[in-house]
């Protein structure tokens, strides 16, 4: 992969864009804070696993 910014749907309905750098492997997982599920005291982080596919041709 060649790197790409992307675009997450989170949990509260705000989508957050994830830069992920060249070679990028499929499986892979980041860490986007404060956006995961939310408690009484404050929010969670959301872990986003990237799923790379490659088309065919």
């Amino acid at each position: 992969m060649l790197g790409a910014n992307i675009e997450v749907p989170t949990l509260d309905g705000e989508p957050v864009t994830l830069k992920l750098k060249p070679a990028t492997q499929s499986g892979s997982r980041h860490r986007v804070k404060g956006k995961g599920i939310q408690t009484a005291a404050d929010s969670g982080d959301l872990i986003v696993t990237v799923e790379v596919v490659v088309p065919k041709i």
